[in-house]
């Protein structure tokens, strides 16, 4: 008689847990939804006018050069820590290719990264000749 009833108890059971579970998930929401709906209606406490000011005095201290290489510099001197910080740009890839001549930079990411059979990417000492060879 006791293995009759299990399957019946334990199925009981299952479906209990399982309504507990949807209502505790109805109930959550029910509390979450509000704050959520409330912190979208909040309007930001900054907005560019009341910052202004500071960007124009940043923008101020920023010097622009650029080398014979064409690459460009924007720099920021701040010395009020010793901590220098760089974030590299590059106007490089398959959008800046010129008409024609699509697939070099997915070419040159593929010699970059995976290497030539001249040149592989991890035997530096071997492969520093090469690096000063010239290409016509």
């Amino acid at each position: 008689m006791v293995g009759k009833t299990f399957p019946h108890c334990w199925k009981q059971r299952r479906w209990q847990s399982v309504i507990v579970a949807f209502l505790i998930t109805i109930m959550l929401s029910w509390g979450i939804m509000p704050a959520v709906a409330w912190a979208r209606t909040e309007t930001p406490t900054t907005n560019r006018q009341s910052i202004q000011p500071y960007l124009d005095q940043v923008i101020k201290q920023v010097s622009e050069f650029r080398l014979d290489n064409g690459i460009k510099f924007l720099v920021l001197e701040r010395h009020r820590a010793p901590v220098i910080s760089f974030l590299t740009y590059a106007d490089v890839g398959g959008v800046d290719e010129p008409d024609g001549k699509t697939g070099v930079a997915h070419f040159l990411e593929h010699l970059a990264f995976k290497g030539s059979k001249r040149i592989g990417t991890t035997d530096y000492q071997a492969e520093k000749q090469l690096l000063f060879l010239r290409v016509k």
